[in-house]
This record gives structure tokens, C-alpha cells and sequence, in this order.
């Protein structure tokens, strides 16, 4: 029989393909996770517990780290060929593969396109687009489906709402946090009306709240709520009649939240998403493309700089003395967060000296923190000592505290603003003069969004300051300083700098 590729929204399936070209299949679909270092400390724990079994509580926690690491060693490879069944995001891989045999197959695309069912009428209408944006909305409107990487602050949610309007289908919009979701909810209804959007959450739906969820075109959730959606068993009242989805942040798309989606939107033909850093540092790349695929358009921010759309970034590098310890995590620490008995003396001096000698009294300063450790509130008690005012907000602060503060930093009415990743991607702080980097780390994506923060434009703002920090003589800081200077190279093409 001839060989057939079938194709529908979800998965692609292979049938009566040579075994050697349905192996090479599976080699290119295969994901090998690193697992050598966390599967080292979960043996050395279990061999520490193990020697205590006369303790109950000792034979549990060995237990426990035991299955911990049975689930370690199952997840090492990760075959996204199963049964001759692939996700359609991995389509392109697949056919390329299938050309090098030069093995002639049918194609049955059972994928159909959905009928318009809405001619919307805007509440207020959508800004001129600039070049790029025409150029992704016809591509994205000629292909279906697809991502479009373009810079933060270029304009993703207006796209995706042009997108919207085009379309005329029963939308679903995914965000990965609170906040984002707070962020988008308002602009969706001042464009379309509040009739037409909707915010859903993971509870079971009572009769009357499904007539309305079924009546609105526009529905918007944040990954966790549709995640818990799914295992409740909810999820097919809020998606069973939706054409088209919208990813935002889509690079998120990697974690099981997201792939554990696939069997339950096979019937949605439309499916974008939006980012602006399309990749990862990790094994979840395949995942990612997995779900949802190509990559239709890329708008760097360096050309977004070059364009005028987004603010010149000038990157000052400031050299302190490191403190160098064994292992990555006690370096860190020590040089970002110091110890119990003692401040990063270091890293505060060299704080002060930037709002001594760099910082004027009208500038607006972002000082972006880890999640994780307790640098931002050391620096929030460190800028109260020596006399600057200060807000601190981090994932411990109400709801209603971080939208506040964001608010308040944009209107100006507070000039520093420390915080963790609530302030991270996809956040809307566009004042910012100054963008002091305490985080550390060497996450492209991390910091291209951090970056984020400081290139949207603002009247006035001309250049962009981003403080960064080399702790000389560490084993690990000082590496990682490196892979950002590059990180910042190709993204931003900034002007670099010595303190």
C-alpha cells in the first residue's frame, strides 16, 4: 500500500511507512532530558535516608525521593512518535525527513477551515498598523496558524485583536498569569464590548453561566484555570464550540500545562501565538513547537530600535567583588543576597553609587529581582536607609498591591519600583530610565523580557540605562555575565559601557 501522512488539528498520523523512515521519524522526535544532576542528589538523598530506617520518618522521606526518582528516569526520553501519531506542530520536521527517503506518499489533510460567524463592530477602532504588523496579519491570515515572535512592546495584543476582528470566530485567548489576564481584559472590551469577552475560570459551569459562556465570541483564561479546567473535566464547556485559539507568551507552551491540551483541541482549526523570545533553554523546545509550530514572522527588538519603535538601550556594566563558592546556588546567593550574618555589601555599595552618580531626580528605576531569594527585600530596606523611597512589591503581595504599583510607577508617583517576575513579562511598565538588573542568571528569555521592561517608549525617554553586574574572581557569576553581554548583543544591539 502506498504510504499516507493524515492530518488534523492536533496529530498527524503515519501509516504504512517503511519501518527505516518511521525510525529516522522517531529519532528527530525523540527528546533527551539532562537529567545527570538531579538524579546525583536524589541518590545521594536516598542513600542518606536509607541509613536510618528505624525512623518512620526517615523510611517515608526515603520513599519519597525514591519515587521521585523512578518518575526522573522515566521522563529522560521523551518520544513524541507514539503509535504512529505526532503532533501537526511537528508537520514540517516530519516532511522533511520523509523527503530525504524520497519516498512518494498520499497527504490527507482533514483539517477544515471554519466559517466566519461574526461581523463585529468596534467599541473603538484599532490604531493605524505599522508595516510589520500589516505584513504578520497577512501571512497569519493566508497560513491559519503559526507564531509570530515580534519584540515587547511592538504592538502583540493589537495584532492578536486584528486577528480577532478578521477572523469573526468564537476565540479563545490563553495568558500564563494573572496579571497578563488583568492586563488584556480591559483592551479586549474597550474594542470589542463587554457583550462580546468573557474571563473564565475552572469551575463547573451552572446552566445559565454556560448560555452565557456559548452566546460570548471571546473568551479569555490563564493557563492554570484551563490546566485545572481540563482535570476537572470542565473543559469542553468552555472550548467545545471554539475555532480559534491565542497563545500569548507562547514560549510557556513547553510545560505539560500546555501539550496536556492537545487531545482536547483537536476541532480548533486556528491556533496562534505571540512572543517575543520563540525559544528555550531547555529540552521543552520540541514541546513547544509541538503545539503549536513555525514561526511565521520575527520583528527583533534591535530593529524595532532601529525602526523608532521601541527606546536605544545603553548597557553600563558595573565590576564588585565576588564572593566564589563551590556550587552555583551558594555563589549566587552569597554575591546577590548575602548570608545570615551578612548584607552583599558589594552589590548595595555599587547600587548607591548608581543613584549617586547615574540617576537624576526625575528618572523613573526598575530593579528587577530572582522570585526565589530575598535581594529585593534587602534592597527595599538598604534604598530606605540611605533615603530613597521605594516600593516593593513581589509574588507574596496582594493583587490589588502589585496593580497599584505598576500603575502608580507609569503615572510617575513612584519614582523606584523592586519586584520579582510580577513585574516580569508582558507587564505594561513603559516609564522606566533606569533598569537595574539584581537578578542575575543566564536565561535568554529571562532577560530579553526583563529587558522588556525598560525599551517601550515614553515622552521624554530618549535612552534606556540597564545596570548590570560583574563580580570578579567567581566561579560562576562572572561566566554568566558573559552570556548575557551576548544575550544583550543580539537582541538589543546596545552601547556598552564600564562604570
Amino acid at each position: 500500500m502506498k504510504p499516507e501522512l493524515i492530518v488534523n488539528n492536533s496529530y498527524a498520523e503515519l501509516k504504512d511507512f517503511p519501518q527505516e523512515i518511521v525510525d529516522a521519524i522517531d529519532t528527530v522526535l525523540t527528546v533527551h532530558n539532562d537529567i545527570e544532576l538531579e538524579k546525583q542528589y536524589l541518590q545521594r538523598q536516598i542513600k542518606f535516608f536509607g541509613r536510618n530506617k528505624d525512623s518512620p520518618k526517615m523510611r517515608k522521606l526515603c520513599g519519597f525521593h525514591k519515587k521521585k526518582l523512578k518518575d526522573l528516569l522515566a521522563s529522560e526520553f521523551v518520544h513524541w512518535l507514539r503509535d504512529g501519531k505526532f503532533p501537526t506542530g511537528h508537520l514540517n520536521i516530519v516532511k522533511d525527513v520523509i523527503e530525504v527517503f524520497n519516498v512518494k506518499y498520499t497527504f490527507s489533510d482533514l483539517r477544515r477551515i471554519p466559517q466566519k460567524q461574526y461581523e463585529f463592530i468596534l467599541c473603538k477602532p484599532f490604531h493605524d498598523p505599522r508595516y510589520y504588523q500589516k505584513e504578520i496579519h497577512e501571512i497569519a491570515m493566508r497560513e491559519g496558524r503559526g507564531v509570530v515572535e515580534s519584540a515587547v512592546g511592538t504592538g502583540k495584543t493589537d495584532m492578536l485583536m486584528r486577528l480577532i476582528f478578521e477572523l469573526g470566530v468564537v476565540s479563545l485567548i490563553v495568558v500564563p498569569s494573572k496579571p497578563l489576564l488583568k492586563q488584556l481584559e480591559p483592551l479586549l472590551k474597550e474594542h470589542f464590548g463587554r457583550r462580546n469577552v468573557i474571563r473564565l475560570g475552572s469551575e463547573k459551569l451552572s446552566k445559565s453561566k454556560l448560555r452565557k459562556v456559548k452566546k460570548t465570541p471571546i473568551r479569555l483564561i490563564n493557563i492554570q484555570s484551563l490546566a485545572a479546567a481540563r482535570k476537572k473535566g470542565n473543559i469542553s464547556d468552555l472550548i467545545s464550540d471554539v475555532d480559534a485559539i491565542f497563545i500569548d507568551e507562547i514560549h510557556h507552551a513547553g510545560s505539560k500545562s500546555y501539550t496536556d491540551l492537545m487531545t482536547h483541541t483537536d476541532h480548533i482549526y486556528h491556533r496562534f501565538g505571540f512572543t517575543g523570545t520563540f525559544l528555550r533553554n531547555d529540552s521543552k523546545t520540541l514541546d513547544m513547537w509541538g503545539f503549536l509550530s513555525n514561526k511565521l514572522y520575527s520583528y527583533p527588538a534591535w530593529k524595532a530600535i532601529e525602526d523608532g519603535f521601541l527606546t536605544p538601550v545603553e548597557v553600563i556594566l558595573h565590576e564588585i567583588e565576588g564572593v566564589r563558592k563551590r556550587f552555583y546556588q551558594g555563589e549566587y546567593t552569597a554575591n546577590y543576597c548575602g548570608t545570615k550574618k551578612k548584607y552583599p555589601e558589594a552589590l548595595l555599595g555599587e547600587i548607591k553609587n548608581i543613584f549617586d552618580n547615574y540617576v537624576k531626580p526625575s528618572d523613573q528605576v526598575l530593579i528587577l529581582v530572582n522570585l526565589k531569594d530575598k535581594c529585593g527585600a534587602i534592597i527595599h530596606e538598604f534604598l530606605d536607609d540611605i533615603g530613597v523611597e521605594n516600593t516593593y512589591i513581589s509574588g507574596d503581595s496582594e493583587e490589588d498591591e502589585i496593580d497599584d504599583a505598576i500603575r502608580e510607577f507609569n503615572a510617575k508617583t513612584v519614582k523606584v519600583l523592586i519586584g520579582s517576575r510580577v513585574i516580569g513579562e508582558g507587564i505594561d511598565i513603559r516609564t522606566a530610565d533606569h533598569l537595574i538588573m539584581a537578578q542575575g542568571g543566564k536565561s535568554e528569555i529571562a532577560m530579553v523580557q526583563a529587558a522588556g521592561r525598560l525599551v517601550r517608549l515614553s515622552p521624554g525617554k530618549k535612552v534606556g540605562y540597564l545596570h548590570d553586574f560583574l563580580f570578579r574572581d567567581t566561579k560562576y557569576m562572572e561566566k554568566h555575565w558573559k552570556l548575557r553581554k551576548t544575550i544583550y548583543k543580539n537582541n538589543l544591539a546596545p552601547k556598552f559601557t564600564a562604570a
